[in-house]
């Protein structure tokens, strides 16, 4: 019996011992690849030539972790998925939290220039906060920096732009990230 189990484990260590991971994978597989199933090469989408990609998108600077704390809330530690994104033309980044805490609006003021979506906004230290409920699960916070010339119907634009970005997070709670690219 000894013997046997001795020479089973060298006759294993010999046969898979002298043979490289893919040779064994491949003696022990036995299917044939077609043609039909490779890729050789994908048409590229065409490009206007007018689109200029780099002029048109809000880029994600940093972000895509949590934080504890919101502006305009006073002190707090709500936690939120926060990240900032430099928008093209402007000075500073535009910050954006995401968070799924209740949020009481203690002196905020109804952004009447946007009527489609309840969005209410406060002026802070730092800039204009702005904030809006996400089909009754996240709410986003986003801070428009102090000098940044933007005029009203920009700042609208954006705050709509980046809330129909965020409203696909309404089911998740974990496993979300900010898009990288949000055409401005």
């Amino acid at each position: 019996m000894k013997y046997t189990l001795l020479l089973t484990v060298f006759f294993c260590l010999f046969i898979f011992g002298s043979c490289a991971p893919g040779e064994i994978v491949e003696r022990l597989s036995h299917h044939e690849k077609t043609e039909e199933g490779v890729i050789t090469a994908l048409t590229p989408e065409p490009v206007l030539e007018k689109e200029d990609t780099n002029d048109s998108n809000m880029v994600l600077e940093s972000g895509n972790y949590w934080t504890a704390g919101i502006p305009g809330f006073g002190e707090n530690a709500l936690s939120a998925f926060t990240g900032e994104y430099r928008i093209p033309g402007i000075t500073g980044t535009v910050k954006v939290w995401l968070t799924m805490e209740f949020i009481y609006y203690d002196g905020w003021n109804n952004r009447n220039s946007i009527t489609s979506i309840a969005v209410y906004e406060k002026m802070g230290y730092e800039g204009l906060i702005a904030a809006s409920t996400l089909q009754n699960n996240w709410t986003a916070a986003m801070l428009f920096p102090l000098g940044s010339g933007l005029s009203r119907q920009d700042e609208d634009r954006i705050i709509l732009y980046l809330i129909d970005k965020f409203s696909g997070f309404s089911g998740q709670g974990q496993n979300i990230s900010f898009p990288a690219f949000i055409t401005y």
